[in-house]
C-alpha cells in the first residue's frame, strides 16, 4: 500500500471512531477525501482503502469492527473503547455523583 493510501486508510478509521458508531454515508467521505476526483475513481479508491482497512483490523483481531453496507459505513463501537469515550463517561458518572474520583482524573490528564 503507498503511503497515500496509507494515510487516507487511517482518516477512514479516524472518521468512523469520531463518528462513534453513527453510520456514515460513504459519500460524505468519499466527498472529504476525494472530493476533487471523478466520482467513479473517488469511489474506486475509497473502496480500497475500506478493503485494507477491514483487512488490517481482521489481523488485530477485529474481523467485523467495520460495518459495511449498501450506502453506509460505520464501527461496532461494542468491540472498542477510546480514551474520548471513557472520559466522557468519566464526565457524566461525575455530574450524576457530584463527585470527583482524582486518581482516574489524573490518569485522564497523564494521557495528554
Amino acid at each position: 500500500m503507498e503511503d497515500k493510501q496509507d494515510g487516507r486508510t487511517f482518516c477512514i478509521l479516524t472518521f468512523l471512531v469520531d463518528k462513534n458508531g453513527k453510520e456514515t454515508s460513504k459519500e460524505v467521505i468519499v466527498d472529504v477525501l476525494w472530493g476533487h476526483m471523478e466520482e467513479k475513481k473517488a469511489f474506486t479508491n475509497f473502496s480500497t482503502c475500506l478493503y485494507y482497512l477491514r483487512k488490517t483490523l481482521a489481523g488485530l483481531g477485529f474481523p467485523n469492527l467495520v460495518i459495511n453496507n449498501a450506502r453506509t459505513v460505520s464501527l461496532d463501537m461494542s468491540q472498542i473503547s477510546t480514551d474520548v469515550q471513557e472520559f466522557e463517561k468519566y464526565i457524566s458518572d461525575m455530574k450524576q455523583k457530584k463527585s470527583i474520583n482524582l486518581s482516574k482524573f489524573r490518569k485522564f490528564l497523564e494521557n495528554y
